[in-house]
């Protein structure tokens, strides 16, 4: 088994224009006690897509649940950090 094996693989553009749709697909997710994250394949990620990943991670955490990283590419790490959010994407 593979680390990002059964993870959840975020889109490329991970910003305003992807949002609605990215919410979609985690909505499910939110509920589970621990979810894997696969941010390698992001190459855009802006202001709107790091606050669905915290919005995400806060209703993971108020189920008692957990978020984990199993890849993180440079563009979604850059964007946290701008946003003084580094500590989002530490896998």
């Amino acid at each position: 088994m593979t680390a990002t094996e059964n993870a959840f693989v975020l889109p490329e553009q991970c910003n305003i224009s992807a949002v609605e749709n990215l919410y979609e697909r985690l909505r499910d997710e939110q509920y589970a006690e621990r979810i894997k994250l696969d941010g390698s394949h992001v190459t855009a990620a802006d202001t709107a897509g790091v606050q669905l990943l915290v919005a995400l991670q806060k209703r993971v955490a108020g189920h008692g649940g957990a978020i984990e990283w199993v890849a993180v590419s440079d563009a979604l790490k850059r964007a946290a950090t701008d946003l003084g959010l580094a500590e989002l994407v530490r896998s």
